[in-house]
This record gives C-alpha cells, sequence and structure tokens, in this order.
C-alpha cells in the first residue's frame, strides 16, 4: 500500500512540476515576445498588431460556449439513443455558430465600408477592412 502511495505522490509531483515548468516557459516567451514587438514595431505598428490579436483572442469567444454545451448534450443523447435530439442539437448548434459570426462579419464590413467614406488615414481604413477579412477567415476556420 505504500508503495502505491509513493507512486501517487510521484506522479502528483511530476505533474505539478510539469505544469509549473510550462507556466514559466510560456511566461517567458510572452514576456521575450512582448519586448521584442514593442522594440521592433514601432507605435503604429504596435497598434495594429494589437488589433490583430485582439481579433485572434476575441472572435472565438463569440460562440459563447455554444460547442462546449453541444459536446455536452450530444453524448447524454447518443447513450439514450435519441439520435433525432443529437441531430436537432447539432443542427442548432451549427446554425448558431453561422448565425452569430455572420452578423459580426457582416457589421465589420458594413463599418469599414462607412470607414472609407470618411477622411481618415488609409492605413486604418486598411487595418478595418483587414481584421475584417481575418474575422471571416478565423469564423470559417472555427466552425
Amino acid at each position: 500500500m505504500s508503495i502505491l502511495k509513493k507512486l501517487a505522490e510521484y506522479k502528483i509531483i511530476n505533474s505539478l512540476l510539469s505544469l509549473g515548468s510550462a507556466s514559466l516557459i510560456s511566461a517567458i516567451f510572452t514576456f521575450l515576445v512582448g519586448v521584442a514587438t514593442r522594440n521592433i514595431l514601432g507605435p503604429e505598428q504596435y497598434g495594429y498588431y494589437l488589433t490583430i490579436s485582439i481579433a485572434f483572442t476575441f472572435i472565438p469567444m463569440m460562440q459563447l460556449g455554444t460547442l462546449n454545451g453541444m459536446n455536452r448534450e450530444v453524448p447524454f443523447y447518443l447513450a439514450r439513443k435519441e439520435f433525432q435530439r443529437v441531430k436537432e442539437v447539432r443542427n442548432l448548434t451549427f446554425s448558431f455558430l453561422f448565425t452569430l459570426p455572420l452578423l459580426f462579419v457582416l457589421f465589420l464590413v458594413i463599418f469599414s465600408v462607412t470607414l472609407f467614406s470618411l477622411n481618415l488615414d488609409i492605413e486604418y481604413k486598411t487595418g478595418i477592412s483587414l481584421t475584417a477579412l481575418i474575422s471571416i477567415l478565423l469564423f470559417i476556420w472555427l466552425c
């Protein structure tokens, strides 16, 4: 029994060390990339970089947890052999995942077209338009 206890403690310590070292390495790389991008890019280019970073960070959150809900519900209905309900849940989830992003991308496209009628620098107009394009591609990739 004590051998099993020691093995369990060893696995816990091993897991904690690997998680801690992975978190430390991630923090170091994040710090180095942050310092490097701030030094290499100027203030304006760094703003563009942050806009793209924000798009890649927050756009996946537009699904509002529907995939997690589907992943919880589908096995439940599969176990009960309710295949019609599984199909309904999947169809509802995928229609939501296409509708909300489509509305968001449509808003970005209209906003970027509106920007072209304003008297702004071309960099801002191009940046918003490219963010809309990246959003479209990112939504397609996520679904």
